[in-house]
């Protein structure tokens, strides 16, 4: 290790060494040199091999691993999000735990870990998880920086990469859009409606209402929308006639396929069905305080409450076998308000078609 340091130091200005042996080192090195490279920073493979990569900087200091991508990722405005932890407390420690597990595994096939010793495979699903939860923390991190409504879409922009990360590394496949007859010839109108609720009704309404009708036009947008077009993730959710239905099949097909391999089936193994599906209505709430309570500054255990509801009344049909609509929508619009509570409403919301010129 000290020759390689030896041979670092004597190089003039600016430069980043990597590992010449690693594929997978060589294949970022090469995607990152033209960027580098503009700032005066020149890429080179490293004499000998190295468990990480190294950076000698113009005042002859050498970095190695995190600690080099924090200090290049401040030479680039777009990376914001990599030098973002490291102003949080204990963030570069996350960050140089996380580098050096990739360090370690860089050789492995992507999306498997049948390349980890037993030792290290038997906290890879922990190591896997804490990594998924890294965008969380990052969005943790700029909510200083962001109004209410910023960073309300920077946490739904984390939670669905951290999930992301998970399904891959564990290799899960990822969610399969849901079919709803012909999305492409119907999301248009529904866009069309979305459109004219969002700017054009909204702003003929009190402020509580406007919110509301505002919510119901970026739905059918976005949801109804836009995503029918690419990933569709809606199955005709108002022909749903049970609650179990209504969030297993109709409703945002992504999340019950997700909560399966990663919530329910490891929980019903040891507890039972029962509590499975209570386990995983509670995290899907607890990921709505994060979207939605969390932005707002209040409402907390509201969302969390709504879910427990759904999960209860998922149980009720299991023992009494319901199977009436009137009840699906009982409970799932009923309590509705304990989700988009009015705290979100008027301070996430509102001043979101503020900003979008809505109202």
């Amino acid at each position: 290790m000290n020759s390689v340091h030896t041979e670092i130091t004597d190089e003039n200005g600016e430069t980043l060494f990597y590992d010449g042996d690693c594929s997978f080192c060589t294949h970022w090195a090469d995607r990152l040199s033209p960027i580098l490279r503009r700032r005066g920073v020149v890429v080179r493979p490293l004499p000998v091999a190295s468990e990480e990569m190294r950076l000698r900087t113009a005042d002859g200091e050498v970095l190695g691993g995190a600690d080099a991508v924090v200090y290049l990722a401040r030479r680039i405005w777009w990376a914001w999000p990599l030098r973002l932890p490291a102003y949080l407390p204990g963030g570069m420690t996350v960050l140089r735990r996380g580098y050096r597990w990739v360090a370690r595994n860089r050789s492995c096939k992507v999306g498997r870990a049948s390349c980890l010793t037993s030792a290290a495979a038997k906290g890879h699903a922990r190591r896997v998880s804490y990594f998924g939860g890294l965008p969380v923390l990052i969005a943790l991190g700029s909510r200083p920086f962001l109004p209410p409504w910023g960073f309300m879409w920077v946490m739904t922009v984390a939670l669905f990469g951290g999930f992301k990360w998970v399904m891959w590394r564990r290799g899960l496949s990822w969610p399969r859009p849901a079919a709803d007859g012909a999305p492409g010839g119907r999301a248009l109108p529904r866009i069309v409606l979305g459109t004219v609720l969002f700017w054009g009704v909204a702003r003929l309404l009190p402020p509580l209402a406007a919110g509301w009708v505002g919510m119901i036009g970026l739905v059918l947008m976005l949801h109804f929308g836009v995503m029918a077009l690419a990933w569709p993730i809606m199955r005709a959710p108002l022909r749903a006639r049970s609650v179990a239905e209504f969030w297993g099949e109709r409703w945002n097909c992504a999340f019950p396929q997700m909560a399966r391999p990663l919530i329910f089936e490891p929980v019903s193994k040891r507890y039972g069905t029962g509590w499975a599906t209570m386990v995983v209505f509670l995290a899907s709430g607890l990921l709505h305080e994060l979207v939605i309570s969390l932005p707002a500054g209040g409402g907390y255990g509201l969302p969390t409450g709504y879910f427990a509801l759904q999960g209860a009344a998922v149980l009720v049909e299991r023992k009494w076998r319901t199977d009436r609509r009137w009840f699906v929508w009982l409970m799932v619009a009923g309590p509705v308000f304990w989700l988009f509570h009015p705290l979100f409403v008027e301070r996430v919301m509102i001043s979101f078609m503020e900003a979008m010129g809505a109202l």
